[in-house]
């Protein structure tokens, strides 16, 4: 199967299988790893989790999709499937692929550490494990507001609570952990509108997410465009993507593997074959693969 697997700038296509992996744009069936792309245009009959589809539809209200349960098999033609979590956001899954008593596992190379929003990671054992590095290696820098060496939260302490502060953000897991640590800090954090409606399906899937309530607010958090433009942006705005590569980026909401991560990885499913694609596969292989 692995001579079967072509990467494409939309996503990875699977020779004869009738589907693709994390396409947005084919007019057939694709399995959606997680809500990352929530803001760009899906034509793509889409399989994904529950979760997944709901964030979607926030902002494109019709979709074709197929909501798939965690841990639970399927088939599409000669393929059996199954969506693992895969830890990394609210919804996000590996899919688990089998044919012919050959298997692969193809799992976005994500990784977030926030256990009360997230289902655990699950893994399987497999022939063939595929990474797709959408995001580099997180690396400890003072611009990534996840570094224990970040400034973003001093820096906010230094400006007066009295002054409103307006933040753009990427909609989904970036806004949701600013909205709960911008309240820790003692700002009163008001959402744009499909901020809020994806804060509503957190709230929805899981009641550990931070409550919003209407209230005087004395800071924004915007939708960021997802091109990282910054034609509406003033010089006090702050912008934060999980694109570190912008120039015009305030901080950084890092998004990728850690290389602790990539190891539990590659040790839990055992694969004989390690394939990363993607715009950042380069970042992922001069890592050392356990013997």
């Amino acid at each position: 199967m692995t001579d079967a697997l072509f990467y494409t700038n939309d996503g990875l296509k699977i020779k004869d299988a009738g589907f693709w992996l994390d396409s947005l744009q084919e007019n057939q069936k694709a399995f959606i790893s997680s809500a990352f792309y929530i803001q760009k245009k899906i034509r793509s009959t889409i399989f994904a989790s529950e979760p997944t589809i709901a964030l979607f539809s926030i902002f494109q209200k019709k979709i074709k999709s197929l909501s798939c349960p965690f841990n639970h098999s399927f088939a599409i033609g000669p393929f059996y499937l199954e969506l693992l979590p895969s830890g990394a956001s609210l919804g996000a899954a590996s899919l688990y692929i089998e044919r012919k008593k050959e298997s692969f596992l193809y799992i976005s190379a994500r990784d977030l550490k926030q256990p009360k929003l997230f289902s655990e990671a699950s893994y399987k054992k497999t022939d063939h494990l595929i990474l797709r590095a959408d995001a580099p290696l997180i690396t400890e820098k003072k611009r990534d507001i996840l570094s224990p060496e970040s400034s973003f939260f001093t820096d906010l302490f230094s400006q007066a609570r009295e002054t409103p502060l307006t933040i753009y953000s990427e909609p989904t897991t970036a806004a949701i952990f600013l909205y709960s640590k911008l309240k820790e800090v003692g700002y009163l954090p008001s959402l744009h509108k499909n901020i809020h409606a994806v804060l509503k399906v957190y709230r929805r899937f899981n009641n550990e997410a931070p409550l919003t309530k209407k209230q005087e607010a004395n800071c924004m958090i915007q939708l960021a465009p997802f091109t990282g433009r910054k034609e509406k942006f003033t010089k006090n705005d702050i912008f934060i993507s999980s694109h570190q590569d912008l120039k015009n980026i305030s901080y950084f909401f890092s998004n990728g593997m850690t290389n602790s991560a990539l190891q539990e990885v590659l040790e839990k499913t055992e694969a004989r074959n390690v394939f990363f694609v993607g715009p950042y596969a380069k970042d992922f292989l001069l890592i050392p693969l356990p013997k």
